[in-house]
């Protein structure tokens, strides 16, 4: 973590607003103050910044007016460790860094290019740590996985039963998907192709009312299921629960993952170790 104290206020605001990011990017947060001459500063590094870097995203909060740009920057503060006390413009978050301050070019200026870098070049931020970093990295060198817009993968997430089944499908199938209205809750969404694409296959039969809840998290055993039955996979043993034969397969084709429970859910770190494990088989 890299601390630059070069700021112009400090401030004291509520926790009211929440971060949110979908599609794989990085993204540098930029929280200033209207007439702090040190935020003027910076403001043409980072225009240079984003010429320079066509794939890095700025988002610039004002504070010193706007109440949900103050929110906004406490919770971020807090979520990267900032000490209160201190806490003033500008400051620079960008992955699990920041930069607070701004003295120039040749200081703050290279330690905010040299974070971006390091991100460009990692691609996610949150991984490094991770037991599938391995996985993880090698489904996003296939582009069968993307971060969020923070740079993040977040590994410890859960993961629903539309995006369990994208991710199987990109893996399995890529650019194949199509399909619409297949489920009375599938209609034409984002994830319709992939579900309809697997309900046309036989790898999906939905539940007993017509629906498929693709919005549902999912566990170990739906995961199995789907897993298997999307590669193809098969044991000669089975098992008393319908879910006996699906562990066992996995077992015999190593993407089972030791501890696992059927009901747990599955996070998307552990998605995507037993992705990489059928597809490395």
């Amino acid at each position: 973590m890299l601390v630059l104290v070069v700021f112009c206020f400090v401030i004291a605001v509520p926790n009211v607003l929440a971060i949110s990011g979908s599609d794989q990017a990085v993204t540098l947060n930029f929280f200033y103050g209207n007439r702090c001459p040190y935020c003027s500063k910076a403001e043409p590094f980072l225009d240079m910044l984003e010429n320079k870097y066509p794939s890095l995203i700025v988002n610039r909060y004002e504070v010193y007016q706007n109440q949900d740009g103050q929110a906004l920057l406490q919770k971020t503060a807090l979520e990267h460790g900032v000490d209160m006390a201190t806490l003033g413009v500008p400051i620079f978050f960008i992955g699990e860094d920041f930069l607070m301050g701004y003295g120039g070019e040749t200081t703050t200026g290279n330690q905010l290019e040299n974070l971006v870098k390091k991100y460009l070049k990692s691609g996610l931020s949150d991984i490094a740590d991770s037991r599938y970093k391995t996985a993880i990295s090698y489904l996003v060198e296939k582009k069968v996985v993307k971060g969020y817009s923070d740079g993040s993968f977040k590994p410890e997430n859960s993961i629903n039963r539309g995006e369990f089944l994208k991710i199987l499908i990109e893996a399995k199938y890529p650019d194949q998907a199509t399909g619409e209205n297949c489920f009375s809750d599938v209609k034409d969404e984002w994830f319709a192709k992939y579900v309809c694409f697997s309900k046309a296959r036989g790898i999906v039969k939905g539940y007993g009312d017509g629906s498929f809840r693709p919005a549902s998290v999912i566990n170990f055993a739906e995961a199995l299921k789907m897993l298997t039955e999307t590669f193809e996979l098969t044991s000669n043993e089975t098992g008393g629960q319908w879910y006996e034969q699906y562990a066992n397969t996995a077992k015999a084709n190593n993407f089972y993952l030791d501890g696992s429970e059927m009901s747990s859910l599955v996070k998307r770190g552990e998605m995507a170790e037993m992705v990489y494990r059928v597809q490395e088989r």
